[in-house]
């Protein structure tokens, strides 16, 4: 473990396992000691020493717990080709954890005062899911909802029904049939607040649908390209509402979690 600019830490971390769990995603454990990442929080890893992948790649923390920190991921491209063939008892080497929290968001002394809705899309689940068991230890309830294309693209399927989870399905094989956007729809209550992660198409679609006019407040993590992780390269800006005109915005160090709201989609 060392320091890189801006107080980052890099660390070592050894493999436990590295197995896929479905048709699409691979879930990988690994054991790294004086670590504290936060729910909402990010790694980049470094794949291996060669230029293929040149960068590092950043990948949300399902968990952490333990000194065993967890992450979800699909094989995409060159980079995550090569992360899935890594073997238990081999060495990564990652920077984290970045950006800022969900949790940034709440004031820790009046947590029971709201609802808690937790929405995921797809491959977001891999950044509520240590939001989910944050709130689970602190004894908050809420409602987690989780849409996928398919119930063969749910991620640990029998561990969300278990917590009363609203799935939704593009093919109806798992429970409603249809967008997890519109199954919100019936579900809005007042004092609610909204953590979303998904594809830009569900966030667009959240931020239209004037949740803002019943105390209802709305955070989502939101996903780009990226280069150096903590908010040196500029490659991962997004615009954000200033009054009447707009800024530019840091994923990696701004967010990744922004006020749904100041995100011009």
């Amino acid at each position: 473990m060392k320091k890189i600019p801006g107080n980052k830490m890099i660390y070592n971390g050894k493999i436990i396992f590295n197995k896929k769990i479905n048709n699409l995603f691979y879930h990988l454990k690994i054991i790294v000691n004086n670590f504290n990442p936060k729910p909402g929080q990010f790694i980049n890893l470094l794949i291996d020493e060669s230029f293929q992948p040149f960068l590092r790649k950043p990948f949300s923390i399902f968990n952490y717990a333990s000194n065993k920190l967890e992450i979800i991921y699909k094989v995409v491209g060159k980079g995550t080709e090569k992360l899935c063939l890594k073997k238990p008892g081999e060495i990564v080497n990652f920077i984290g954890p970045l950006g800022n929290s969900y949790i940034d968001f709440l004031n820790e002394n009046n947590l029971n005062k709201y609802n808690y809705y937790l929405i995921a899309g797809g491959s977001g689940i891999a950044s509520l899911n240590f939001l989910a068991n944050w709130l689970k230890r602190k004894n908050i309830n809420f409602k987690l909802f989780y849409g996928s294309k398919t119930k063969k693209e749910i991620i640990f399927y029998n561990k969300y029904k278990k917590i009363d989870t609203k799935f939704s399905t593009d093919d109806g094989s798992a429970g409603y049939k249809g967008l997890i956007t519109d199954l919100i729809k019936k579900e809005i209550k007042n004092n609610l607040i909204i953590f979303a992660c998904g594809p830009e198409s569900m966030l667009h679609c959240l931020s239209k649908m004037n949740f803002f006019k019943s105390n209802i407040k709305l955070y989502a993590s939101f996903e780009a390209y990226m280069g150096c992780g903590f908010g040196v390269c500029l490659s991962c800006v997004v615009p954000v509402k200033n009054n009447n005109d707009f800024e530019y915005k840091r994923v990696c160090a701004d967010g990744p979690v922004f006020e749904l709201k100041s995100l011009i989609l």
